[in-house]
């Protein structure tokens, strides 16, 4: 191994699940740490599930925070994995242009740089290119989510780089995903300055991460002053997935927010998350949403 490189193996599995969250976020702060500016990571997985690209496929990218030149390698051989990444545009977004969104999938790996009217139009094409006959109105509900989860990542993160994205459906379990991760400051920093700055009677030394991302998931919170009421909010978000039989994972800090219908549940990480990870999961077998 060459001395001034430093290189490292993802051999696991990852599943859509906080333990797979957990692992990819100690890889990432392993390499953010490292005292070597060049680094490999040679992707040895089976599977890895297509929502957790954004965190992956984002290294590269992030890595630049820390001055680091990373890149990421994959046998390009005859697997599910090679598979996937050809099918959920990885390989054609580092190929074409790393600064380029990928048009040759159906629902693509994407980098938003900014927030533009390009992410609408992108959010627009993969909802038209879901293979369910969703009717007009559902479809205007999910694109709403994503466009949400969008503004928060933007506006709320303090995101200087962009966001990474991808959704795709699953046909067997008739599922649909996406996710948007950016690489801001996560979500303690800026409620906690709004909290300070608003004179809210709250002992800060007391909370945790999950305190704040209950604060955030509660219904009217928000580190915006405004005199109108912005976006949707979490707490819609979380009551959209749990309506559609889905659930949301959302890592930031030190800890990864589970949602389901049985509630949330915390989990904490041995290493912080540059940024914030948010998935949805929504269950599109139910005819009542059918054109």
């Amino acid at each position: 191994m060459n001395e001034e490189i430093l290189m490292k193996r993802l051999g696991m599995d990852l599943y859509y699940n906080p333990a797979s969250i957990s692992n990819i976020v100690n890889i990432q702060q392993t390499l953010f740490n490292s005292d070597k500016k060049d680094i490999i990571v040679k992707l040895k997985s089976n599977y890895i599930c297509p929502a957790l690209f954004p965190l992956i496929f984002s290294l590269p990218y992030a890595g630049r925070l820390y001055n680091k030149n990373i890149k990421l390698t994959h046998k390009k051989i005859n697997n599910a994995l090679s598979k996937d990444l050809i099918l959920y545009g990885v390989d054609a977004h580092f190929q074409v242009n790393s600064m380029a969104v990928s048009k040759n999938a159906v629902v693509p790996f994407c980098y938003a740089p900014v927030l533009n009217d390009d992410v609408a139009q992108n959010i627009s094409n993969i909802i038209e290119n879901i293979p369910v006959n969703l009717s007009s109105e559902y479809q205007a509900a999910i694109s709403s989510q994503i466009m949400e989860v969008f503004n928060n990542s933007y506006e709320h993160g303090h995101n200087g780089i962009g966001s990474f994205f991808t959704s795709y459906y699953e046909e067997e379990e008739k599922s649909f995903k996406f996710t948007v991760y950016d690489l801001g400051v996560g979500f303690r920093k800026p409620i906690e300055e709004y909290l300070k700055s608003s004179n809210k009677d709250i002992n800060l030394n007391l909370w945790t991460t999950s305190d704040y991302i209950e604060w955030a998931f509660t219904k009217g919170n928000t580190t915006k002053h405004s005199d109108y009421p912005r976006g949707i909010g979490y707490d819609v978000l979380s009551n959209f997935a749990i309506e559609n039989n889905g659930e949301i994972l959302l890592c930031t800090n030190d800890r990864v927010c589970h949602v389901r219908k049985t509630g949330k549940e915390y989990k904490p990480l041995s290493k912080s998350i540059l940024g914030t990870f948010f998935s949805m999961k929504i269950n599109l077998d139910r005819t009542h949403i059918y054109k």
